[in-house]
């Protein structure tokens, strides 16, 4: 669900998320679709307010969708991203001190100092308090990694639709996330993102397929890791599953598009 601001002159107020992980509805009631989900961090403009709900476009993706009236703060700066499926925030630099907050992939928190093995951060919630999380699982926003390496750690993930993270995820939010590690911005949904890559489409599908390109059918997206398997989160397994290329096309069994970038 894209929005483009009607008023390009008029400069929206920025707001940043401030909960592990929120779901953007496509009406104001929380049994209606989700549409997607935006995580610690991102950033985003409020385009209407309705009795506790309000409709937001993430900065990132130009998305919209209905958010409850609560998921949010003031804006505030963020320099470092979560690169592993999932991790914790914790009170002290000590694993057994308490947990504070669950963050996931492709979330975006302040880091103040950087010690041998925790880095010290500014979390946002209700208040703000400081925290500490380990080195290992973050990494800086404008760093690029092996997006395929980060990809694959979602295998057995289970299929949500609208879902960005490793407790629930679709297709086009695997490959959108797990791209936003190179460095991409891409859209949110299959459609828009084979549009994205349309100057990439590979005109021989006779070729091998090969590790990193990208196979869009419509309304589904897997990524090549080898000449034999690929990844995809889908609903006939109901997970991230990592499964023969001959046999997902197969069972699918429809035309499809391959990038290669």
């Amino acid at each position: 669900m894209a929005f483009l601001n009607p008023n390009p002159s008029l400069k929206l107020k920025t707001f940043t998320i401030n909960l592990q992980v929120v779901s953007l509805y496509e009406k104001q009631n929380i049994e209606s679709e989700v549409v997607s989900q935006a995580l610690y961090g991102e950033n985003f403009h409020i385009l209407e307010k309705k009795n506790d709900w309000i409709l937001i476009q993430l900065k990132d993706d130009n998305y919209t969708g209905w958010i409850l009236n609560y998921s949010y703060f003031n804006f505030f700066k963020t320099n470092y991203m979560v690169n592993i499926p999932c991790t914790w925030v914790y009170n002290s630099p000590d694993i057994k001190s308490y947990p504070r907050i669950k963050l996931f992939a492709g979330s975006k928190l302040k880091v103040i100092e950087l010690r041998k093995s925790w880095a010290r951060v500014e979390i946002t919630e209700k208040k703000l308090f400081n925290g500490y999380i380990p080195v290992r699982h973050i990494v800086k926003k404008n760093k690029k990694l092996n997006w395929l390496n980060i990809i694959k750690q979602f295998e057995n993930a289970p299929y949500l639709w609208g879902g960005k993270t490793v407790n629930g995820i679709d297709c086009s939010g695997l490959l959108q996330l797990s791209l936003k590690f190179l460095g991409l911005k891409i859209p949110r949904d299959t459609k828009d993102q084979r549009n994205y890559f349309k100057n990439f489409i590979l005109k021989d599908k006779s070729k091998i397929l090969k590790k990193g390109d990208i196979i869009f059918w419509k309304g589904h997206v897997a990524v090549i890791l080898n000449n034999k398997k690929l990844i995809h989160a889908n609903a006939f397994h109901m997970s991230v599953k990592i499964e023969q290329i001959e046999s997902a096309l197969k069972r699918i069994n429809q035309q499809y598009v391959v990038i290669r970038f």
